[in-house]
């Protein structure tokens, strides 16, 4: 299959990248111009379109032709990003996409990775809700070759993930043995999925996307959901770390939802399960990043 991946360099792009790649798919890459794709430096080259207008986009899909666009790119506004340029990346971007397949007169299956979050938790949840929706009215009244597939992606996490991130941050407190480690409560229970099941749902929904209809909606978690606590304690013991957990020294965040766990009945009828729970991943993480 002739497939075309959005933010390669980031760490869920890649590892569909690298997997992609190893099942002998025509895998293409399109990032931005100053995109580092480090993750991917050992099985280089793929065909990759380094572009930031909407023309050289443009270009860069009619040359490709692909049959799926898996889009991963995404801004978080972790960085100081300012709201037009998360939008931009979070909603423009994507609609860019969706315009530049329309226009191949070819059916294209669009794989977007969505979110969870409730859209008055952050700006990031707001617009990646919004180009869900945007893409979901296209597929249904627009064109009819567009294929618009919505993951909605729990708490991932892995080796090489962003320090950042909740899981990451965490798991390098206490492997550093920092002093304290200030939490909230901790009482918020989270769907956590290792990369390595992440990545193969999307292996086997891509190989069973001619069983969906026009606009599917897909979740994709492990299924269960501890606590932020127990994450946090299984992290703790794992690394026999000597940092001291200071639950409740940090307010719930505003809007935070207390129960997040996915629904993944459609993933179980296309046989997928998770392989890893949530103590098995968090110790191969470790082991991974102790390699790295």
């Amino acid at each position: 299959m002739n497939i075309l991946i959005t933010g390669a360099g980031g760490f869920l792009g890649s590892a569909l990248a690298r997997k992609l790649g190893e099942m002998d798919h025509q895998v293409s890459l399109l990032v931005r111009k100053n995109t580092s794709l480090c993750r991917l430096e050992d099985i280089l080259p793929f065909k990759i379109g380094r572009c930031e207008t909407d023309a050289e986009i443009n270009e860069f899909i009619s040359d490709v032709l692909p049959d799926m666009v898996i889009h991963t790119a995404c801004c978080y506004g972790r960085g100081g990003e300012s709201p037009l340029q998360i939008i931009d990346s979070n909603i423009w971007f994507g609609m860019v996409l969706l315009n530049a397949i329309k226009s191949l007169e070819k059916k294209v299956s669009f794989i977007n990775t969505g979110t969870v979050l409730s859209r008055d938790v952050s700006l990031y949840a707001l617009t990646k809700i919004q180009f869900e929706e945007l893409g979901t009215y296209i597929s249904n009244t627009s064109n009819k070759n567009i294929q618009f597939i919505n993951i909605k992606l729990q708490h991932m996490y892995g080796p090489g993930d962003h320090a950042s991130k909740f899981t990451s941050y965490v798991i390098n407190a206490c492997k550093n043995n920092v002093p304290t480690l200030p939490l909230t409560l901790g009482e918020q229970k989270r769907d956590f999925i290792y990369i390595d099941d992440v990545v193969d749902a999307y292996v086997r929904i891509l190989q069973n996307v001619t069983t969906f209809n026009g606009q599917q909606q897909i979740e994709l978690g492990s299924g269960a959901a501890p606590r932020l606590r127990d994450f946090v304690e299984i992290a703790h013991k794992l690394t026999n770390s000597k940092t001291k957990l200071l639950f409740g020294q940090i307010p719930y965040r505003e809007n935070d939802a207390m129960s997040m766990v996915a629904n993944i009945d459609v993933l179980k009828r296309l046989g997928w399960l998770p392989k890893f729970d949530i103590k098995s991943g968090i110790k191969k993480t470790i082991e991974m990043e102790a390699t790295r």
